[in-house]
């Protein structure tokens, strides 16, 4: 039975599993609040995208005050999408003064407008509904704060209101910074993201000496990889010496590998590409596990995981996928492809050894990849998927649930936007007994989770222990 149509009432617990049966009363309970509002938000969109309007009307009359901005906002986006913008005025319009609104729903719908549109009456519609994300948002959750301020000075950047925006921007990134100095690796990137933004700015008003500096500094990074090509290339037009830069990125990765008690390693893909991983090696007999990062992120990001997992035994190989970390260069832009995961499990099963059980962790992007390379691997693995990224091609992501039949736990985030819909869409395809899904209560994205619910790293390994055939409980 689809989880749709199971669907009765909004029940506060969000943590299910699969089986091979018609769910259980509490199973189809504790997953349906996210699991309605995908489906209300797919359905006003459905409405909205077909002018049916008084069936839209009447479908927001009827869900309960809780669920009303997942039809607003399914309505809003159709209709920007359409681009028929009175009437995405209209709904936007709605959201921002809906009373009972979340800062992620009024965060997620003005993002969704800013990026996409230019449009004058949207751009200050969104300006609106991120000031009030931002002026409601928990003071527990910095990703919302820095989320907002980020897309604010993006908007009014794109308003041409330039004093305005480098101040949003100043602000998002001292917030991005206390954030990364409590120690969080989303934190990091963030900032990260936020200095290549001020160094575009400033190569846009022509000052490309300044730019030059901050893209020196962001190609040095051994943290992040995102958009290596654009930089590298911004660097050498500016007169800097990209290969000089390249060395101290490649010295300061290996610094930042020997200090996390890794050995440093080369791999060779099915289709030729070069990548590197970061190695903690195990004892016999004991599990390996891949560990995939998010868009952006480089393998660093596991470190202290990672670290924790070889101190009790584990095999564990942290990849930096094509496009990402130290895996950069030419005709190695970002794609999600098995040929990466596969090389990676290849060289942990000849480590760990033949009888080694074996396991697969991606977040987001890294997620995607680790789908399509349980999809693909020839021996049974058991994957941990933390809110997986949509593919481009949405029909393959699709099929590689559907065809994906080893363990798998899907976590998500109640408050991820567009990325909790999809993986309930993906949870919804895959082989009912062989998928979990676990929904957690903390808004998130990714190895973001592991940071605003610390007690889930143990929950995962939990889960992996009994389905690496007992290897991790000895």
């Amino acid at each position: 039975m689809p989880l749709r149509e199971a669907i009765r009432q909004e029940i506060p617990t969000v943590v299910a599993g699969h089986a091979g049966k018609l769910p259980s009363r509490r199973v189809v309970q504790e997953v349906t609040p996210v699991a309605f509002a995908a489906d209300l938000e797919r359905h006003a969109r459905e409405l909205a995208a077909a002018g049916r309007l008084s069936e839209l009307e009447s479908l927001l009359a009827r869900v309960q005050s809780t669920r009303r901005m997942d039809v607003i906002a399914g309505a809003a986006r159709a209709f920007l999408d359409e681009e028929e913008y009175d009437d995405a005025l209209v709904w936007m319009k709605r959201a921002l003064n809906e009373a009972g609104a979340r800062p992620i729903d009024l965060l997620e719908l003005g993002r969704y407008a800013e990026e996409r549109h230019l449009e004058p009456r949207i751009l200050a519609l969104s300006i609106r509904l991120l000031g009030r994300a931002l002026a409601e948002r928990p003071p527990s959750d910095p990703s919302i704060e820095v989320r907002a301020l980020a897309n604010l000075a993006e908007a009014w950047h794109r308003s041409r209101d330039a004093a305005r925006a480098a101040d949003l921007l100043q602000r998002a990134e001292e917030a991005a910074d206390r954030w990364a100095q409590s120690g969080s690796h989303h934190g990091a990137f963030w900032r990260w993201m936020l200095r290549i933004f001020r160094a575009d700015l400033a190569w846009d008003a022509g000052d490309r000496e300044r730019a030059a500096g901050t893209y020196a500094e962001a190609l040095r990074d051994p943290m992040a990889g995102v958009e290596f090509g654009r930089l590298a290339e911004r660097c050498g037009e500016a007169g800097l010496d990209v290969a000089a830069l390249m060395q101290a990125r490649d010295e300061r990765d290996a610094e930042l590998t020997y200090e996390s008690e890794a050995h440093r390693v080369k791999l060779s893909t099915p289709d030729g590409k070069t990548l590197w991983a970061s190695l903690w090696e195990g004892r016999a007999g004991r599990p390996g596990i891949v560990l995939i990062p998010m868009a952006g992120h480089s393998r660093h990001t596991w470190r202290h995981w990672a670290r924790e997992l070889a101190g009790d035994g584990w095999w564990v190989l942290a990849l930096d996928a094509r496009g990402q970390g130290l895996s950069v260069g030419p005709d190695m832009e970002m794609r999600a492809t098995p040929e990466d995961g596969l090389a990676a499990l290849a060289v942990l099963a000849e480590l760990a050894g033949p009888g080694a059980p074996l396991a697969l962790m991606g977040a987001s992007y890294g997620g995607a990849i680790a789908l399509l390379t349980a999809a693909q691997a020839a021996r049974e693995v058991a994957m941990v998927l933390l809110s997986p990224a949509r593919l481009k091609d949405r029909g393959e992501a699709l099929d590689a649930a559907s065809q994906c039949g080893v363990p798998v736990l899907l976590v998500t985030s109640v408050d991820d936007g567009v990325v909790t819909q999809w993986n309930m869409e993906m949870f919804e395809r895959a082989p009912r007994g062989r998928w979990e899904l676990r929904v957690v209560p903390e808004a998130g994205h990714g190895s973001y989770l592991l940071e605003v619910r610390p007690s889930l790293w143990r929950e995962l390994l939990d889960w992996l222990g009994p389905r690496l055939t007992g290897a991790f409980h000895p």
